[in-house]
């Protein structure tokens, strides 16, 4: 059950960086000396990156992950009263930490499905991001990327029961597992994963913000499972470096009043555990001492508002599995001419 609950936790704490708080903190106040860049997409509607995600998980001890680097395509369009942005992705490359059949092919149909459906995302006149389209399509593909994973989960957990036993604990498990399945590939959570690169790539996508200011802001982020939010700070700061503007930006959950939210994930995600005698105590296992953090840092081109660079590292440390995800973008072809 340990397992379980430090899995479904992993998988709902995506996105957790808040660029929308980040934003507005360092919008221009006319406090501080300001600098400002246009949208870029007028001018260069078209720009490749070079991608690498990098991914290390420590489970008591065991390390695993994978690095995954690939070329994305971001185009972007003018619309009536916004943009149209698509992302699309190319030339991948996999290496993992420890070879892994089940990883594997599960990394090589993640792989093609996002190759065959690119993402496509609505942004308002501002360059911001509105929502990604086909929420429901995606969460169709990602229950089927999912789906044998749990199962294969599900058997070895009951591979060294003799029958009838093991049919009869492979269905209860099965059984246990189905609302994490619901939950994970319901619309909301499949909205809040994908939003998270374009929501982040777009949210200084043009405009005039302060210098060398450090701002603090307390924020809330919505939990798409519902219930509690998960209360959060996030601390941002802009500075100038020659022709680019460098931005700074680092979310962290607050350990202590977020976890009403966690629990209550945890019931929607594992609602047999409420019945279990020790379930109190296994939740202060994984919910111990932890800490979720963001980090994101944006180099933008000042003369044409590009976004040469960006990277960031999200760490989700809970006491029996650390995990940390790092993301680089870079411009492929230099445009700052």
């Amino acid at each position: 059950m340990h397992l379980l609950l430090n899995l479904a936790l992993m998988g709902l704490l995506l996105g957790i960086s808040s660029p929308q708080a980040a934003y507005a903190a360092i919008k221009n106040k006319k406090e501080a000396e300001t600098i400002s860049w246009s949208i870029p997409w007028q001018a260069h509607p078209q720009l490749s990156y070079d991608v690498e995600f990098n991914n290390v998980e420590d489970k008591s001890g065991v390390v695993t992950g994978f690095t995954m680097r690939y070329v994305a395509d971001v185009n972007t369009r003018r619309l009536s009263d916004g943009y149209e942005q698509t992302w699309s992705s190319r030339d991948y490359q996999v290496d993992l930490l420890v070879e892994n059949p089940m990883m594997r092919a599960f990394l090589d149909s993640a792989i093609k499905a996002s190759i065959d459906k690119p993402l496509v995302a609505d942004l308002n006149g501002e360059g911001e991001l509105i929502a990604v389209r086909d929420i429901d399509g995606w969460a169709r593909l990602l229950r089927s990327l999912y789906t044998p994973i749990f199962d294969q989960i599900a058997n070895e957990g009951v591979a060294k029961l003799n029958e009838p036993e093991r049919s009869e604990a492979l269905a209860k498990v099965q059984q246990q597992m189905a609302p994490m399945i619901d939950g994970m590939t319901s619309a909301a959570v499949v909205k809040s994963e994908l939003e998270e690169t374009p929501s982040v790539y777009n949210a200084f996508s043009g405009g005039s913000y302060d210098t060398n200011q450090l701002r603090t802001v307390k924020t809330e982020i919505e939990s798409p499972l519902g219930g509690p939010p998960f209360p959060a700070t996030v601390n941002v700061e802009l500075k100038r470096d020659s022709d680019f503007a460098l931005v700074h930006l680092t979310t962290r959950i607050d350990a202590i009043k977020a976890k009403p939210a966690l629990i209550n994930a945890i019931y929607v995600l594992m609602p047999f555990i409420k019945e279990m005698p020790d379930a109190e105590k296994e939740i202060a296992k994984v919910l111990n001492d932890f800490d979720i953090t963001s980090e994101v840092t944006y180099r933008i081109h000042l003369q044409t508002g590009v976004l040469h660079e960006l990277i960031v590292v999200e760490r989700k440390n809970l006491p029996a599995n650390k995990d940390t995800e790092t993301t680089r973008m870079r411009l492929r072809e230099s445009i700052a001419k």
